[in-house]
């Protein structure tokens, strides 16, 4: 989501975040010519970046508690102190930007008038009417939209409140308290409410997500806008057994004076995708047995996809079972719920490159979700890319990711002593272990070599000796060389595991 909502940001916001980016990866100086190389501009224009980014960490610096301290010079460049908080002045820049700004205006007071928003924030109507624009892009996204006449967000109830929270955590992460209207302190005892019941302990980050999912629909609630109710939900939630057993939902409809039985069974539903829920076994044990009581679709979706992942891929290890029905549950219900989302609820992407790491896993993944959509007609397996991420991952604790992926044979061909040329296969294997099937060859093997490592130029006169895959370096092998090897490794994954795949079709 942040990818997203980094769009929506004005063309020098923009820049000033990625030089940010840039100089917080090393403890170094970066000169004005790197800055420039790297956001495309002039060096006159990289310094003018330059000076912008200190002056705002000087206005952040003045209410901040963990200062940021960049420093420049004319002919060393910019330097960041990578032990400050720059994480928030790179929130701060978000946070000023005036689409951002209108963004949260439109979420808090439900909405915005062109004309009166652009004269009490000093802003011409086009402007304000250009970042409504890149807003209704972003929304649309996720199938909803900006009403045309003041612009409130329209669609799909529950999908509004999921997108604004991920939203809302996206930008604020807890840091700041950004709902205004609500009353922190209350809702942070009703969180801690709901923690002593169920007999959870949650972390300060945990804590801090569930605030900002009840003040999200609170926001929501008090501008009269209801979830509708869906007639499956009585198979999610025993909604009787639950508000006699857990005193946290009686005292949340007290407290904000929710009588809406469709606003009760969301929240119920809303808090069964959370897998750190399960971890009480009073939550746990009545949530599945009802879902198992009622065979709901969720339940029953569950159960369908253990069998097929089990045939498909891998008996699944007696110790990881609960665990990995508890994940692949909270995830059909996730699905189940919403619509055209790719992130987690938390607005991460939970595994990003599949394409380019894992084609055959991924191809075989899909194939399983289409599978089960054929088998079931369960339109929550339509939501593949959710679902491939997660079942990712869960492959993941059983095999490695790699395991499915062509075999990258590489053979290291210098004049380099045996430990020295050990070492640099330990740290080839060490790097890329967990992103290509690297096996390393020795010149006696009859299988053929996809990469030659060689720190001897006259190698490259002998290629027909080998694959045409040849990588010259400079001992020490330097960093450049690993980001070469990287680049290699991954245009060769894609031909053999392309070629692998047709040759699977094909038989």
């Amino acid at each position: 989501m942040e990818k997203q909502m980094f769009r929506l940001l004005n063309s020098t916001n923009q820049q000033l975040l990625s030089i940010l980016e840039l100089i917080s990866e090393n403890k170094r100086w970066y000169t004005t010519k790197e800055i420039g190389l790297h956001i495309n501009v002039a060096e006159r224009t990289a310094q003018r970046y330059i000076q912008q980014i200190r002056d705002m960490a000087e206005i952040f610096n003045t209410a901040s508690k963990k200062p940021v301290m960049i420093y420049s010079e004319k002919y060393r460049g910019i330097y960041l102190d990578s032990e400050s908080g720059y994480i928030e002045l790179k929130n701060y820049i978000f946070e000023q930007d005036e689409t951002i700004q209108l963004l949260k205006h439109i979420i808090v007071e439900d909405g915005v008038m062109i004309e009166r928003y652009a004269n009490e924030h000093y802003l011409s109507p086009n402007a304000v009417k250009s970042s409504l624009k890149k807003i209704k892009i972003l929304f649309e996204l996720y199938d909803l939209t900006l009403s045309r006449q003041n612009h409130t967000i329209i669609g799909n109830e529950k999908q509004i409140r999921l997108i604004i929270y991920i939203m809302m955590w996206t930008l604020y992460k807890g840091m700041t308290w950004p709902f205004s209207t609500i009353n922190e302190a209350i809702i942070y005892q009703t969180v801690d409410l709901f923690s002593e019941t169920n007999h959870l302990t949650f972390s300060i980050i945990q804590r801090k997500q569930l605030a900002y999912v009840l003040s999200t629909n609170l926001i929501r609630l008090r501008k009269k806008h209801f979830v509708v109710m869906e007639e499956e939900w009585r198979d999610y939630v025993d909604i009787d057994a639950l508000l006699e057993k857990l005193s946290f939902l009686k005292s949340l409809m007290q407290e904000f004076n929710i009588y809406s039985e469709s606003e009760v069974y969301f929240y119920a539903v809303v808090s069964q995708i959370k897998t750190k829920f399960y971890e009480s076994s009073v939550f746990k044990e009545e949530i599945l047995a009802y879902h198992k009581q009622k065979k709901s679709d969720v339940y029953l979706a569950t159960q369908q996809f253990i069998q097929l992942f089990q045939v498909t891929f891998s008996e699944i290890p007696e110790d990881l079972k609960e665990r990995f029905f508890i994940t692949s549950f909270c995830a059909h219900m996730f699905s189940r719920l919403f619509k055209r989302v790719h992130v987690d609820v938390d607005g991460y992407y939970v595994i990003s490159e599949i394409n380019d790491r894992y084609p055959v896993l991924k191809h075989k993944m899909l194939a399983m979700i289409q599978q089960l959509y054929k088998e079931t007609n369960n339109e929550l397996f339509l939501m593949e890319d959710f679902l491939l991420q997660k079942y990712i991952l869960l492959f993941s604790s059983i095999r490695p990711l790699t395991y499915y992926e062509a075999e990258i044979a590489i053979y290291l061909d210098t004049d380099l002593p045996y430990f020295i040329i050990k070492d640099i296969e330990e740290r080839i294997l060490y790097r890329y272990k967990y992103d290509y099937h690297i096996v390393f060859k020795s010149i006696s093997d009859t299988e053929p070599i996809d990469i030659v490592l060689t720190n001897i130029p006259n190698t490259l006169e002998e290629n027909n000796r080998y694959s045409p895959h040849i990588q010259l370096f400079d001992y020490p092998i330097k960093e450049r060389d690993l980001i070469d090897i990287g680049k290699k490794l991954q245009l060769l994954v894609q031909e053999k595991s392309q070629m692998k795949m047709r040759l699977t079709q094909k038989s």
